[in-house]
């Protein structure tokens, strides 16, 4: 297999990296197929947890340990680092979910909006990065922790709207959905995805310092 590293700034480029990719998406897709997801009720969202965490934080170990790793990462493009959480705009489903009745209002709204308002933000700040503006870097920065708080209150907030949590009301369907097939591709995988994007973000920000 060819270093990655050889690859500079070309994402589209790396075989192995894509690979990689597809061979996480079949295998949450799997899980959630089979249920594997999901939480007993009442209890905390474990194994949606562990998917989103465990890979952010094998990526920092292959950071840490691979000069590979590293090099390929350090020659990415930041703007397109940046720009792929433009597709963030996708949230917007959450907020029909509610409107459907499908999903509880306060994670509807906390999800859905904020990446809403982060895949918006996103296409804003790629576009000083390409350009050069002024500050351009703060905003990164601030895209980066945003996107990442947007995270925290999302998973926050759907933890707490499910049943036996303090913001399950009466009346209002739980957001068991998030746990099942298809939507448990959102934070078993695109979750994630973002998130180890925000670090690569984050990481190229202090190579510009």
């Amino acid at each position: 297999m060819s270093d990655i590293s050889t690859y500079g700034g070309r994402p589209m480029q790396t075989p192995a990296v894509w690979a990689v990719l597809g061979l996480w998406a079949a295998g949450i897709a799997t899980l959630a197929r089979n249920d594997t997801l999901r939480a007993d009720p009442g209890s905390l969202p474990l194994p949606v947890a562990v998917a989103v965490m465990v890979p952010p934080l094998l990526y920092l170990a292959a950071y840490r340990v691979s000069p590979g790793w590293r090099a390929w990462v350090q020659g990415l493009d930041l703007a397109w680092v940046i720009g792929v959480q433009c597709f963030r705009v996708i949230g917007v489903m959450f907020v029909f979910l509610w409107a459907l009745g499908r999903l509880p209002t306060i994670f509807a709204l906390v999800a859905g909006l904020g990446d809403v308002a982060i895949g918006l933000s996103a296409l804003g700040v790629t576009l000083a990065t390409l350009r050069g503006t002024d500050g351009w870097q703060g905003q990164a920065r601030a895209l980066t922790l945003f996107g990442l708080l947007d995270f925290v209150a999302a998973f926050g907030t759907a933890t707490l709207t499910a049943e036996g949590f303090p913001l399950q009301f009466p009346g209002e369907p739980l957001p068991v959905m998030m746990q099942q097939w298809p939507l448990a591709m959102v934070p078993g995988f695109l979750v994630p995805t973002c998130i180890i994007l925000h670090l690569m973000a984050w990481q190229k920000l202090r190579q510009e310092e």
